[in-house]
């Protein structure tokens, strides 16, 4: 159970802000751009059917996917308080039979893949579409609003180093007003026209797919924009508690959405003639002397609101990669934690980076929100489905739920997440295969990180003896010993740590305290302090030492040192040295069909930080060993 939802506490209105500042910024940016990519170039003709009827799409994804499916069922399928789709394949990882664990996790990381996509596309459909405002008030400007918005997200990456710890405080006022915004701009239309109202009668949405026939099914494809914020609603479970992310929602966001969703329907009915931007012709007709004033504060507002949404997209990308690195399917990150009250908040700077480009390069390809729109969406909608399914199974798995009820939810969420994917399916013909193949990319490298540690680890047990025969050696139990305590670093259990092997090899001396640790990371987010690490006494001076973390912990040497010194076999060395090997990769005993694959493994473990570095070890009480394996 989180914190936010322990009973012992009430729920207070702080923490519903906040959830606004982080939860809800990709949801509630949707209004922007939504709206002008149904009706705008080239897209449907406005009448009422179609107006009526893409608002009643709207409003009843908005009920059945973020109302239902996740604020009544997903969210209840958290692991020890966390959530996302990796801490649910983990979960259920524990909880499935040996043969499917395999696959659940699978299905974990190819949804991640797919949110790395997603992750780069976010940031600029969100962030351009508020810039485009500018073409309103100022068209001349219109060529120039890709290279602008390349600034602000510069501007945004930039400052990442400096975590959302100092900024946080601001983001759910900020996204308060926002809200109150979207919903007070929407009504004064709605008064306006109140038979738009109407568009919550579903009859309205099958009259649209009637008189629209495929053009309309395909039409979900952009309708599914408005609900692209769910997974983050999942995601950030951890962080804010189920109650306070279902307030917001059902008090705030959602009735500020529709009245917004609504009010721009209302303008298009009533106004033919708006200036051609469904959102900001909302107050483009406000003010004494002209609307510009308005347009240009409603893009201030929208700007701020966007890069707010961006920020909460690339932090959640960041514990994205620490949670797969530390599940091994990614190289081990050097990450910085940027909040000392917030363990969620950290920064890694080559994903920073890495994200940067990506996100740049994008705009400046696209160059329009209507472009981008093209090629958002598909990757979220892979990653709903797989939701779905790891749902589906922690209902049969872990409830115990009876096949009738796990029928009647999956023909639910699987139905509707299928409709979308479908309609989403199209747009690899018009820019979607960009995301697809980053997503098949970071998919590749993955899968190959692990494939090769795997046949790493391998490797390492047919070379090294087991521990206790080497412990219990008579070559061991001769050797001179020199005053003092050393750490070894190991990946498996009862093998002797390369690094120990060699040194002894070479130098025939050991300390007179040799400690053999091995992480494992496990699959809870975090592991209680009583049974962090486990000790055991070998004799002749060595000790095996298990330290057990959770995917959401970071191990530092410092923390290793002071859990060492409160069990029964404390080192007796003040600044006792820390040993480990460090991996060369051969692929001259590769078959050819697969030798590129352990050379793009090869590259990517000679520019892994080493993990010394990783654990903040002081250099001079490191010692690394280079040890060459043939995979």
């Amino acid at each position: 159970m989180s914190i936010a939802d322990s009973p012992s506490r009430p729920l207070k209105a702080s923490l519903l802000i906040a959830a606004l500042g982080v939860v809800y910024g990709d949801i509630g940016t949707s209004p922007i751009y939504t709206m002008n990519i149904l009706f705008g170039r080239a897209g449907l003709p406005i009448d009422v059917v179609n107006v009526l009827g893409a608002l009643s799409l709207i409003f009843w994804s908005l009920v059945l996917v973020v109302g239902v499916k996740y604020m009544l069922f997903v969210l209840s399928a958290d692991n020890d308080g966390d959530g996302g789709v990796i801490a649910l394949a983990t979960l259920l990882r524990r909880r499935s039979r040996k043969r499917a664990r395999s696959l659940v996790l699978l299905l974990g990381v190819v949804a991640s893949a797919m949110l790395i996509g997603d992750g780069l596309l976010t940031p600029a459909i969100s962030v351009l579409s508020a810039i485009q405002g500018l073409e309103l008030v100022a068209p001349e400007l219109t060529e120039v609003v890709p290279e602008l918005t390349v600034l602000v997200l510069v501007a945004l990456f930039a400052i990442q180093h400096r975590g959302t710890a100092r900024v946080g405080k601001l983001f759910g006022p900020v996204m308060l007003v926002w809200f109150l915004l979207l919903a007070g701009t929407g009504l004064a239309w709605i008064q306006e026209m109140p038979g738009v109202l109407a568009a919550v009668d579903p009859r309205y949405a099958f009259w649209f797919f009637r008189d629209n026939g495929w053009t309309g099914f395909l039409t979900l494809g952009t309708v599914f924009l408005v609900v692209t914020g769910s997974e983050a609603l999942y995601a950030d479970l951890g962080h804010f508690g189920r109650r306070p992310i279902q307030m917001s929602w059902l008090f705030l966001v959602w009735p500020a959405l529709m009245l917004n969703y609504l009010g721009q329907g209302a303008l298009l009915l009533s106004a033919p003639e708006h200036p051609g931007n469904a959102f900001f012709g909302l107050v483009s007709g406000f003010g004494l002397v002209s609307g510009d004033y308005w347009v240009i504060g409603l893009i201030g507002i929208a700007t701020l609101a966007t890069v707010i949404a961006a920020q909460a997209i690339i932090s959640g990308l960041f514990s994205l990669f620490r949670q797969l690195s530390d599940l091994d399917y990614y190289p081990q990150l050097r990450v910085r934690h940027t909040s000392a009250r917030q363990a969620g908040q950290v920064y890694i700077g080559s994903i920073n980076w890495l994200l940067m480009t990506g996100t740049l390069l994008l705009v400046l390809g696209f160059r329009s929100a209507d472009g981008l729109a093209n090629a958002y969406g598909l990757a979220i909608g892979g990653v709903t489905l797989m939701t779905s399914l790891l749902f589906l199974t922690f209902q049969r798995r872990v409830k115990q739920r009876g096949w009738l009820t796990i029928f009647a939810l999956g023909l639910l969420f699987l139905g509707v997440d299928l409709a979308f994917l479908v309609a989403l399916a199209t747009k690899l013909l018009s820019g979607a295969q960009v995301i697809v193949v980053i997503s098949g990319c970071m998919l590749l490298i993955m899968l190959t990180w692990r494939w090769g540690q795997d046949r790493l680890r391998e490797g390492q047990q047919r070379a090294a003896p087991l521990l206790k025969d080497f412990v219990a050696s008579e070559a061991v139990q001769s050797a001179a010993r020199t005053p003092g305590s050393a750490i070894f670093l190991t990946h498996t259990a009862c093998s002797v740590p390369q690094s120990l092997l060699h040194n002894f090899r070479h130098n025939q001396i050991l300390h007179h305290e040799t400690y053999v640790l091995r992480v494992e990371i496990e699959d809870a987010p975090r592991v209680r302090l009583e049974n962090k690490l486990e000790v055991e006494r070998l004799g002749s001076g060595f000790f095996a030492a298990v330290l057990r973390l959770g995917y959401m912990e970071r191990p530092r040497f410092d923390t290793i040192l002071d859990l060492l010194s409160q069990t029964a076999y404390p080192p007796s060395a003040e600044h006792p040295s820390l040993f480990l090997s460090r991996a060369r990769i051969g692929t001259a005993n590769i078959r050819p069909l697969i030798r590129w694959r352990a050379r793009l493994y090869g590259f990517m473990q000679r520019n892994t930080p080493s993990p010394g570095f990783l654990l903040d070890a002081p250099p001079e009480q490191l010692i690394e060993i280079g040890v060459h394996y043939e995979l």
